[in-house]
């Protein structure tokens, strides 16, 4: 999907955490030949040092961009925020995890990874076509340039 290079930087974030995703999904499968508790350290890795800031950078940036162009009271936009809650409300109970058995952390991992999946799908397929649409193409070139402080 072509995607405006104000928000490639985004758009290609979502390339990795789909591979997280794909991970979570699979693992306990033949098809993953990590043990959860391997998986679930590679995914609080790549949350703590990117996952979270991502979610802030389209919270705190690109939705009061679009926002200034459209209101922020579409489905898919609150969606946006409460998908957002529910994985940042997985990832705190992955963090304690240590205490669970391993068929019930599959379960919350596999959990996860399909969220976290339909999350990234809705975004690259609605959230941003909606924004590309909606703010204006200089405005938006700028995006890439924003950060958070």
């Amino acid at each position: 999907m072509r995607r405006h290079p104000g928000l490639r930087l985004l758009s290609e974030e979502h390339h990795y955490a789909l591979a997280q995703a794909r991970d979570l999904r699979l693992v306990g499968s033949d098809q993953c030949e990590l043990s959860p508790a391997a998986v679930l350290e590679r995914f609080l890795v790549f949350w703590d040092e990117g996952g979270h800031d991502h979610f802030r950078k389209e919270e705190e940036l690109l939705l009061p961009l679009y926002n200034r162009y459209a209101p922020v009271n579409t489905v898919e936009m609150l969606g946006l925020f409460i998908q957002h809650t529910q994985i940042r409300r997985q990832v705190m109970l992955l963090r304690t995890a240590a205490e669970l058995q391993e068929k019930e952390l599959i379960e919350l991992l596999h959990k996860l990874g399909q969220d976290l999946e339909a999350h990234i799908r809705q975004e690259e397929r609605i959230v941003f076509p909606l924004v590309e649409a909606t703010v204006p193409d200089d405005v938006l070139g700028a995006f890439e340039s924003y950060s958070l402080s």
